[in-house]
């Protein structure tokens, strides 16, 4: 259980430094133009490419647990 749990927590790591680096490297080589803003970097990371991957992250939490958001109505 403990294996199974590490092991999902290493891959949701990677996945989170992975994706920002990946995204900013499509945008650099112009490949989809509408992501060129997440080109540049700061002290070389990838700062917006990062803030744009935790916000589409977050959102996907958020989607996920839609229904701990609203009220039960129950009559």
């Amino acid at each position: 259980m403990v294996g199974a749990f590490l092991s999902t927590l290493g891959a949701g790591l990677q996945s989170l430094t992975g994706a920002p680096r990946l995204l900013q490297a499509i945008a650099k080589d112009d490949l989809i133009p509408f992501l060129k803003p997440l080109a540049p970097s700061y002290r070389g990371e990838p700062f917006r490419a990062l803030i744009l991957t935790l916000l589409i992250t977050w959102s996907g939490i958020l989607l996920g647990n839609i229904e701990y958001l609203t009220p039960i109505v129950t009559m």
